[in-house]
């Protein structure tokens, strides 16, 4: 989340001695602590999740954990991120129960543990929990930029908050965010030289916007451009940030505080500062309302309005944003000729099985492995209507957090309740990369998500050879799945309404020819899309840089003319 960096410093406060002025030595109940903590990361750096989560509950029974509670939060956190949704609530409640200290380390606990307890209700797709959190956090911190982090990224896959509502809590946020007065540096004619570029994000890792980012980072015109990336997230040894450090200046930025990476961003003289990250994990927003950079743009990472009106454009399209989009952005919408991103698969592998799952098994499996935050009541209800369509028909769900039992349990009773039986339903933890793509062997249709669509998720399903439904949105995530499909002349997999979704998904499945056609021709029909041109789409990409600097440089020309 967006507050990662406030748990981490009161993580540091809590577990300092109570007479912080004083010089003094780790104790060595805080050093088996540690130690115990660092072996349960490793654990999960492994991806050893079951033994990891036994060594965090053993790890939160001690005594020390009681006396230090903010150690109870950083123990739920992993056990979330695992995707143990019931122990980290658990573990949560235990921080808010022992909660002690000074007023101000009460507080810490108590926010930190608010702040985590909304994300567990929001991965589990409870948003009128999320909601509840929400308003009790802004009750009691009306001032905190965290706050609204947290609200306006938790608004986007809630379906009861329309793309203005969003709009306006960015604005909200934006308006208390932004100094009084800042210096924007002038807008320098190039005059030959290379436009120096400046990507900011905490998510240079194997993660969308790692995946995205890297063949364009690599197809550059570098004769043309000067190339900065600012990580700010705490992961700085992964394969992504080795890759893209052959290609660019690479700065770890994440301890560095909103003055510092400032200071240093005008230090680099950048031209042109592009926010890769919104309102998500490790954001450096409040670094974008200093304008430290004459020209300021958002692109890929976020779908909806920072807020910021200092921002010189954001980056879409024709198919996510059509006209009329306008009015869900303060920043000014530049639309490329291209879809907004490409898709980059690691290798061939896995291939397509040349064979559909439901020869094999005698029914139709249909499948989507989007987070969990994405399924909503009326998403399940359409669901439950195809599966009730298609009597023989499974449904294959795949998310961390059906390692959860509870989350599992939840959602076999939401089928339960609309007629469907459990035993229909197969739910799937987190694997590898490499594993999750091979688990599309098993899947005959993509259902994707409303009204929160799939980006990588459908390119991934495509990629494997499986069709994916989509309903067309209202906004610009709304409209992802459309988007993506329309490049590959697919719009028949694209539905209007709920109605025309269940049609296709049922037809469809009632079309084994056509499927099968489908299945044997996706993966080449991606191949020579736009979609993986990651070439053409970064000469477009650059040609929009050297636009919207080029109107920044006028326009601050202008004004000298005039003063």
């Amino acid at each position: 989340m967006a507050f990662a960096r406030l748990k981490e410093k009161t993580m540091a406060q809590a577990t300092q001695p109570s007479n912080a002025s004083l010089p003094s030595q780790a104790s060595p109940a805080q050093k088996r602590f540690d130690e115990k903590l660092s072996k349960i990361r490793r654990l999960y750096d492994k991806h050893e999740f079951p033994k990891a989560r036994l060594a965090a509950l053993a790890l939160s029974s001690t005594s020390f954990a009681r006396e230090k509670p903010l150690c109870f939060i950083v123990l739920a956190e992993i056990l979330n991120d695992m995707g143990y949704l019931s122990d980290a609530e658990t573990l949560c409640n235990h921080a808010i129960e022992y909660a002690k200290g000074s007023e101000l380390e009460v507080i810490a606990v108590k926010k930190s543990a608010l702040y985590l307890l909304g994300a567990i209700a929001a991965e589990a797709a409870c948003h009128d929990l999320t909601q509840s959190i929400d308003r009790k956090l802004l009750k009691i911190f009306p001032k905190s930029q965290d706050v609204f982090f947290y609200l306006i990224f938790h608004a986007s896959y809630d379906p009861q908050k329309s793309p203005r509502q969003q709009k306006a809590l960015a604005r909200c946020w934006a308006k208390k965010a932004q100094p009084q007065s800042v210096h924007r540096p002038p807008a320098r004619p190039l005059h030959g030289r290379p436009l120096r570029v400046g990507y900011v994000s905490g998510d240079f890792k194997v993660h969308p916007v790692g995946f995205f980012l890297r063949g364009i980072i690599a197809s550059h015109d570098r004769t043309r451009l000067r190339l900065f990336a600012y990580n700010a997230g705490k992961d700085d040894d992964n394969p992504i940030l080795h890759y893209l450090a052959g290609f660019c200046t690479l700065r770890h930025v994440a301890a560095l505080s909103d003055q510092e990476l400032e200071k240093l961003i005008r230090d680099d003289a950048i031209d042109l500062l592009v926010d890769l990250s919104g309102f998500t994990t490790h954001n450096r927003l409040t670094v974008f309302a200093r304008q430290p950079a004459p020209t300021m743009i958002s692109w890929l990472g976020y779908w909806a309005s920072t807020g910021l009106d200092c921002l010189d454009a954001v980056l879409l399209d024709p198919w996510h944003a059509p006209p009329g989009s306008e009015k869900e952005y303060v920043e000014p919408i530049v639309r490329l000729p291209v879809i907004r991103f490409c898709y980059q698969p690691i290798s061939e592998e896995p291939l397509v099985d040349p064979t559909l799952p439901c020869l094999k098994n005698g029914y139709i499996t249909f499948g989507c492995f989007n987070n969990t935050t994405k399924l909503n009541a009326k998403l399940l209800d359409v669901w439950a209507r195809i599966l009730a369509q298609q009597e023989q028909a499974h449904l294959l769900l795949k998310w961390k957090t059906f390692h959860d039992p509870a989350m599992g349990k939840r959602i076999l009773q939401a089928f339960e309740r609309r007629g469907i039986e459990p035993s229909r339903i197969e739910l799937r933890g987190w694997s590898p990369h490499q594993t999750m793509l091979a688990e599309y062997h098993d899947v005959d249709i993509a259902l994707d998500t409303f009204p929160f669509s799939g980006g990588i998720t459908t390119c991934n399903a495509l990629w494997m050879g499986v069709p994916v439904v989509t309903l067309i949105g209202q906004s610009v995530v709304g409209r992802q799945g459309y988007a993506i499909l329309k490049q590959l002349d697919l719009e028949e997999l694209c539905a209007c309404n709920t109605e025309h979704y269940i049609k296709i998904a049922t037809g469809l499945a009632s079309d084994l020819r056509l499927l099968l056609l489908l299945h044997v021709s996706l993966r080449e029909r991606l191949r020579h899309s736009p979609l993986l041109d990651v070439a053409g789409f970064t000469k477009h990409l650059e040609a929009a840089f050297f636009q919207i600097y080029e109107a920044r440089v006028e326009k601050d020309a202008g004004k000298n003319a005039e003063s």
